[in-house]
């Protein structure tokens, strides 16, 4: 009995360790740990706080952005990164194909599914006005074992601010997510 045991706690331990293994990652930084600890590594890549809004600062890929770390617990779970530059409809299509292209030509990720770029000719303002049509894209990020690929998910969207539109990108460990808390 005291071998049943002492098995099941090395499943259980080694599991955990396991997981925390794989977890979605950001310029390398793990989505994981406490709030203020994932705000310090941010800031020792680059970005800066901003006090007025509450959000680190800086560029990523090319853009200059801002980022809200969500945690549960004290255990971060979400980064928010949100384009700070606004665009026109073609600007923002060719800005979200070319994520598309970029995310599906890595070797770090999986598309959740194929075909995610917006088409020619597809009337933005029109769909999301008149249908609520909602563009966006989703990526796994690979790790040592598919069994836990949804816990490792990146994705992004276009969101309208009036005649204008922006990506916002979330880059997710799904181990930590829960009730969302903003740090």
């Amino acid at each position: 009995m005291r071998r049943f045991f002492v098995f099941i706690f090395t499943i259980v331990l080694s599991s955990g360790l396991f997981a925390q293994k794989h977890i979605t990652k950001f310029l390398n930084i793990p989505i994981d740990g406490s709030g203020k600890d994932m705000i310090q590594k941010l800031k020792d890549k680059g970005f800066s706080y901003s006090q007025k809004d509450d959000v680190l600062v800086g560029v990523f890929n090319g853009e200059m952005v801002a980022i809200d770390v969500h945690s549960q617990q004290d255990k971060v779970w979400r980064l928010i990164i949100e384009d700070l530059s606004t665009r026109d409809e073609e600007q923002i299509v060719e800005r979200f194909n070319s994520l598309v292209r970029q995310f599906e030509n890595s070797n770090n990720y999986m598309p959740f599914i194929q075909g995610q770029a917006i088409k020619k000719g597809e009337n933005l303002a029109y769909d999301m006005s008149k249908y609520g049509v909602i563009f966006r894209a989703g990526f796994y990020q690979k790790g040592d074992s598919w069994l836990m690929k949804d816990e490792r998910f990146v994705w992004f969207m276009i969101v309208k601010i009036y005649s204008r539109y922006k990506i916002v990108m979330y880059y997710e460990n799904g181990y930590n997510e829960g009730t969302d808390e903003v740090i």
